[in-house]
């Protein structure tokens, strides 16, 4: 995951509260219901599927 530029694809974006985002990514609450998705949210499910910070 890289941040997005300008001309730049992305494939999908994410975007979510500081406050959300510490506690759907260290998946102490599940992120489907967290982050707003735009873009292939296939894409952006593999890859939250995966995230887990510690």
């Amino acid at each position: 995951m890289t941040p997005a530029t300008t001309g730049s694809p992305t494939a999908a974006a994410l975007e979510s509260t500081a406050h959300d985002f510490k506690a759907w990514a260290a998946t102490r609450v599940p992120w489907r219901d967290r982050p707003t998705v735009t873009g292939d949210h296939g894409v952006a499910d593999r890859f939250l599927d995966a995230l887990n910070l510690v």
